[in-house]
């Protein structure tokens, strides 16, 4: 979790590079432990691809965050 934090400081620092780099870690490693975590992460990959104007990315992080708390995945 604590790499979620750090992710978000990334982000919202304008680190950009870095949080997409930390997310992409996250969920890549929770996402059959602890699937909460792993949507959380792709909510904020999302934000980020977003913030970068990779929209067609962000759109696909979030669409599977959605899916994952939807209970899709």
């Amino acid at each position: 979790e604590v790499l979620f934090y750090r992710a978000d400081a990334q982000r919202q620092s304008g680190n950009y590079s870095g949080a997409i780099a930390s997310y992409t870690r996250i969920q890549a490693h929770t996402a059959k432990t602890k699937p909460t975590l792993a949507a959380q992460a792709l909510t904020g990959l999302g934000q980020t691809y977003a913030a970068t104007g990779r929209l067609d990315d962000a759109v696909t992080a979030l669409d599977q965050a959605r899916a994952i708390a939807a209970g899709d995945a």
